[in-house]
């Protein structure tokens, strides 16, 4: 087996068990939806998380660039997931989460951070 292909299916099996637990304890943030690039149904989230992402970065002190320095996530896409128009698969959720010291589940609460 490829180790692209082992990896790709870690990361679902990953990604599968995320879900159901967050659907388990009520948190549904997450909706499936099929990636054109990739090819393959991913899991993204949803709910408040453009607002969030952009206040725990203001709140860190850091400006997109900075922000995609640290996480390998493009300026352009961090500026389409602060203005609603893009939702991050959760790799990149988790990216995001750890350059800003916060946890995935707090940038996807509904009330703001």
């Amino acid at each position: 087996m490829d180790i692209i292909k082992a990896q790709r299916e870690y990361i679902e099996a990953q990604q599968k068990f995320i879900a159901a637990l967050m659907k388990n304890q009520g948190m549904v943030f997450y909706e499936n939806t099929y990636d054109e690039e990739l090819g393959e149904e991913t899991i993204v989230f949803k709910g408040n998380i453009s607002a969030n992402v952009r206040s725990f970065r203001k709140k860190s002190g850091l400006t997109q660039a900075e922000l995609s320095a640290k996480t390998g996530v493009g300026t352009s896409m961090l500026c389409q997931i602060e203005k609603g128009k893009k939702v991050p698969s959760l790799g990149t959720a988790l990216e995001i989460a750890k350059a800003l010291g916060c946890t995935v589940d707090e940038l996807c609460r509904e009330e703001c951070a």
